[in-house]
């Protein structure tokens, strides 16, 4: 009888679970009879065509489902064969899901009388059936049509505007047309930005630029949104062909070139004429951020040589570079046990409010500005007064060199090039290539 009972509640569960399947695909074949194209089908179209009444067709492709960022085409509008505007592309495929409000047969012969013979736009995927928008209805919905089918839908006008937008509304207007997120080198006229694993460096233009500088993250981040946000105010129509003149503005990304010329525009000389790599030639005038297109590589340096937690700091060594001579300080070294504690010179008493200012400075290096590439290579390689800082960063001990030279110098040098600064010291890593002018308050702690 028990085992009776168990096969009973045993169906009884199966009865149960089977029933809410059922119920479940019920609640999802009604949902999606309530849209035009239900999820399954919008999914699959990557491309339509659009007819709209009394004007030529055209194309709005987008990329499939799934493909990976990096290599996804941008939406296409064809003809001309152009980018297209995310987010148009976006609304219009949106739209071909817009909810039905009601359904109305269609009598035989009828369809004039509802706008759909023609229709006021017809659209169609490569395959499978498509859709025809008539006139508006009484309470301002508008008709329309799947193709082949005998019932009329009734949808909201404003849910299927999209679908009645000019192939105009699709052309972008945007300098570049894949996210400058995703790349791994970018080549402006000022400078050329290039993604390692340790972030973002920076080299200047020229035959032997040297290598990268470290960038501040947050500033390249800014600059590559704004780039990825720019928009023309307008497009060279009718299109003519290129100058014949070097373009005085080229841009590459990962070593292709995706914008290139800085011509006047055929009919506005204050906007410059910049030729897109599908073939768009767009006018950008100053106010549109055509400035963005040459950064300084100043704009996008680290605030501060380094940023490093004072309490990483475990010794300090400050000695004058051997054959530096006069005015130069001797050796010291401070250790940090307990508290801080001058090793050397030992008889020297330890002036502790100097040794925190010493470290705190050391933690965070404010930079008044970078030197220029022609202005380090004018600056002698042999510094003034060097300093050994060793840390202890994530359970390991490791060493960083900084290399100081001062406006009055501690080692009169021959031949060492003065530099544009203020009462600044000059600084420069060994994990840094750059070569900063700290400020003059940095430099007192020093």
């Amino acid at each position: 009888m028990l085992w009776g009972l168990a096969a009973l509640g045993l169906l009884a569960a199966v009865a149960l679970v089977v029933e809410q399947s059922l119920g479940q695909r019920a609640e999802r074949r009604a949902a999606a009879s309530r849209r035009l194209f239900d999820e399954a089908e919008a999914r699959r179209l990557v491309q339509v065509t659009v007819q709209p009444r009394g004007a030529p067709p055209f194309t709005v492709t987008r990329p499939a489902t799934g493909t990976a960022p990096g290599a996804a085409h941008g939406p296409m509008l064809t003809p001309p064969g152009v980018g297209a505007d995310p987010a148009a592309v976006g609304a219009l495929f949106a739209a071909l899901q817009a909810e039905v409000l009601r359904r109305v047969p269609l009598p035989p012969g009828a369809e004039a009388r509802y706008g759909l013979a023609p229709p006021r736009l017809e659209l169609h995927g490569p395959d499978g059936p498509g859709l025809q928008l008539g006139e508006a209805t009484a309470d301002g919905a508008v008709y329309a049509r799947r193709s082949g089918t005998p019932e009329l839908l009734v949808v909201d006008a404003a849910a299927v505007e999209p679908l009645l937008a000019p192939a105009e509304r699709y052309r972008s207007r945007a300098l570049f047309l894949k996210p400058l997120r995703d790349a791994g080198e970018l080549t402006l006229p000022t400078l050329t930005l290039s993604r390692k694993r340790e972030g973002w460096l920076v080299q200047e233009p020229g035959p032997s630029p040297g290598s990268g500088q470290r960038t501040e993250a947050g500033a390249v981040r800014a600059l590559l949104e704004r780039l990825d946000a720019l928009q023309a105010s307008s497009r060279v129509e009718p299109r003519l062909a290129l100058p014949v003149t070097p373009p005085p503005l080229t841009v590459r990304v990962d070593g292709s070139v995706r914008l290139q010329g800085g011509w006047p525009c055929p009919r506005d000389a204050a906007a410059r004429w910049l030729h897109r790599d599908d073939g768009e030639d767009l006018c950008v005038r100053e106010e549109d951020g055509l400035p963005l297109l040459s950064p300084t590589v100043a704009s996008l340096l680290p605030a501060r040589l380094g940023r490093l937690p004072a309490g990483a700091i475990t010794r300090v060594v400050r000695e004058p570079v051997p054959g530096c001579t006069g005015a130069a300080p001797p050796r010291e070294e401070l250790q940090r046990a307990a508290g801080w504690r001058l090793v050397q010179p030992a008889t020297t008493p330890l002036d502790r409010a100097a040794a925190e200012r010493l470290v705190t400075a050391l933690s965070s290096l404010a930079v008044e500005r970078w030197l220029t590439s022609a202005e380090r290579a004018a600056v002698s390689r042999r510094p003034q007064l060097r300093l050994q800082v060793d840390r202890f960063i994530g359970a390991r001990d490791d060493t960083q060199r900084l290399d100081l030279d001062f406006p009055a110098p501690l080692c009169p040098r021959a031949g060492a090039a003065e530099v544009s600064r203020t009462d600044g010291c000059l600084a420069r890593t060994d994990d840094e290539p750059g070569v900063a002018v700290l400020t003059a308050e940095t430099c007192a702690a020093l």
